[in-house]
């Protein structure tokens, strides 16, 4: 099954090419609504509240056909949106119902089912498929939006900082990537504070380190970077930070492993002459993740080999008294940041 892309969709809305159906889903649900929001934009000029129906899994299927089947007021087109239907759940009776709806559709009805808070997985699903296809048998449009790559993500906020009035320059954007999320929505919501704070001109690191917040991951990711580095006043401070955050210490663990995981597979995969995506490809990693490679990539030269090893080998250690032994894991986890901290400046274990 083919879907368009980001790109297929922007040109269809541009050009005024509207399908008359549409399934929009993604890893991005700013960008979904966004562009949920640009077709409405673009198809409805007048009354709105007669033109634009919105709806859900709460809404009755007979309103869903009531609405399809209304004609505009004021406008060539109207649009039905249909939010977070998880088709999984359903019967196969209820199924049925929306593979109806979609097999008649009406000329001046635009049909957009759209996904901002429920994962679609249609490779795992039967009756997404079917949805799918059978909105492309009626001549509609799938659309898959993926999260944007950070090149695309750094065009994005300086743009949306110049429109605010502000400016902010590349390296800066990629500090607030970094410190943040790749999240669109996530970022958008700080540049909004940050020009809010600053005005007009310049925005700065230390901007950001002031007002942006860190995702959990991020923090966590931050400090594994601290500890490749050797920076101890910096790890423990981020450590410090989550615990503020009364993030659980499991949680945090859980998510330590991972970036040194990826340092040995990046290590590893380095020494056999791979590139970054040549390792995402052969370890299933998503293309917007590619970022999180590069970032190991980093952190497993300043460490090598050997102190990577170790550092797994006390992880793992960790993790057996944390599951197995059932000791204090905020104890347990303070222990081995030290201890990984040890290893990196030292090279051998404590």
């Amino acid at each position: 099954m083919t879907f368009f892309n980001e790109l297929d969709l922007k040109n269809q809305i541009s050009k005024g090419n509207f399908s008359n159906l549409y399934f929009i889903f993604g890893n991005d649900p700013y960008l979904n609504k966004y562009y949920v929001n640009q077709i409405v934009k673009k198809t409805i000029k007048t009354a709105e509240e007669f033109n634009l129906h919105k709806a859900d899994a709460s809404t009755d299927i007979q309103q869903l056909y009531d609405s399809a089947a209304q004609l505009p007021l004021m406008s060539e087109r109207r649009c039905l949106l249909i939010k977070d239907i998880d088709f999984d759940k359903m019967s196969k009776s209820e199924l049925e119902e929306y593979l109806k709806l979609i097999s008649q559709p009406n000329d001046t009805t635009i049909i957009i089912f759209w996904y901002e808070n429920v994962q679609v997985d249609y490779k795992q699903s039967g009756n997404f498929i079917k949805i799918m296809a059978q909105i492309q048998k009626m001549g509609g449009s799938v659309a898959q939006i993926e999260r944007k790559k950070e090149y695309d993500l750094v065009k994005v906020l300086c743009k949306a900082a110049e429109q605010r009035g502000c400016r902010l320059e590349p390296n800066t954007a990629r500090h607030l990537i970094n410190r943040t999320s790749d999240n669109l929505g996530i970022l958008m919501n700080e540049i909004d504070k940050l020009c809010a704070y600053t005005g007009s001109g310049h925005i700065t690191e230390e901007a950001i380190d002031k007002l942006a917040v860190r995702t959990v991951e991020t923090s966590v990711y931050e400090l594994a970077n601290a500890i490749s580095a050797g920076n101890s006043s910096k790890a423990l401070e981020l450590l410090n930070d989550l615990f503020f955050q009364r993030i659980e210490p499991v949680f945090i663990f859980s998510v330590l492993t991972m970036p040194f995981v990826d340092m040995y597979r990046v290590f590893a995969a380095e020494s056999a002459g791979l590139k970054p995506k040549e390792i995402a490809d052969d370890f299933g990693y998503k293309k917007n993740t590619l970022f999180k490679l590069e970032r190991a990539s980093a952190s497993a030269r300043k460490l090598g080999g050997s102190k990577i090893m170790l550092c797994l080998k006390t992880l793992l250690d960790a993790d057996t008294k944390i599951k197995g032994l059932n000791m204090d894991a905020r104890m347990v986890l303070e222990q081995t940041v030290v201890k990984l901290l040890y290893i990196a400046s030292k090279g051998v274990e404590v």
